[in-house]
């Protein structure tokens, strides 16, 4: 995620689904799907909350809904 083989401004979507608590940060992450994000083109995030569930990965690598936000406004 923080180093992804495409050149700028080069896709029309982004999906992320479940990935971005496995980067080494999400601003990283985040900086990255915008940089090879056309202008105008769509991103859609999926990721597990910051809350204890059965399924899913540890809580402290889970990311708080608004601590994603945050970081996709910080990025465009």
């Amino acid at each position: 995620m923080e180093n992804i083989p495409l050149e700028m401004e080069s896709v029309d979507r982004v999906l992320a689904s479940l990935v971005l608590h496995e980067a080494e940060t999400v601003d990283q992450a985040v900086a990255e799907m915008h940089r090879v994000l056309k202008s105008g083109g769509i991103c859609l995030c999926l990721e597990w909350e910051k809350k204890e569930t059965l399924q899913g990965p540890p809580l402290h690598h889970r990311i708080s809904a608004d601590a994603l936000k945050q970081s996709m406004e910080r990025h465009g």
